[in-house]
């Protein structure tokens, strides 16, 4: 019998997730996806089925590690309301200076590319946002109860206000930005989200 490959799997995940990231999933093709694994074709098919279902793992891990990552920021914030939603923002807004390539994010280029194509795949990404989004109206529901969100603010709709407008910053990304405009107008959220600090 022959011996199982030995590999990372992590590993591989996250440089085909990159090079889908990077390239797209319809013009990524199986050989550049073996030589970015590192893989022989029997060992990735032996492992992954399909591009698809590779694709399909990389989303799930970069969608967890995205709703981690916020559950840990929101976390860190705890009282500093205020904070707490820079922190999930001013990336964002950095990453708008990134290679061109990768100035988005993996879910919403799913969204945008895939899903007309495979709706499964669409869902998922979704799902992941609708997570982070309902982190931000946990926390922002903690803020109202607090009294640091400005009078007559839903917690709910400044929650997808916050996500609209990160959405907003990526596809801005693709145009090159000036990074401290973009920052200028985070700062202009907040102060219309939040009470002043005294």
């Amino acid at each position: 019998m022959a011996r199982p490959a030995q590999f990372d799997r992590t590993e591989v995940l996250d440089n085909v997730m990159h090079l889908f990231w990077e390239n797209g999933y319809a013009t990524t093709g199986m050989a550049t996806v073996l030589e970015r694994a590192r893989l022989q074709p029997g060992s990735l098919y032996a492992a992954f089925k399909s591009k698809r279902s590779l694709y399909q793992e990389a989303l799930q891990r970069y969608g967890q590690s995205a709703v981690d990552q916020v559950q840990q920021l929101l976390a860190q914030a705890d009282n500093n309301f205020r904070a707490g939603i820079m922190s999930f923002l001013n990336p964002i807004a950095a990453q708008t200076q990134k290679p061109m390539s990768l100035r988005s994010c993996f879910l919403i280029n799913t969204l945008m590319e895939v899903t007309r194509h495979d709706a499964e795949l669409g869902a998922q990404a979704a799902q992941y946002l609708a997570q982070i989004q309902q982190n931000l109206v946990d926390f922002l529901g903690r803020a109202a109860s607090e009294g640091a969100l400005t009078k007559g603010q839903d917690p709910v709709c400044a929650a997808g206000l916050i996500m609209t407008f990160a959405w907003g910053m990526r596809v801005a990304g693709m145009t090159g930005p000036d990074v401290t405009r973009i920052q200028e107008q985070v700062e202009w959220l907040l102060n219309h989200l939040f009470v002043p600090a005294t």
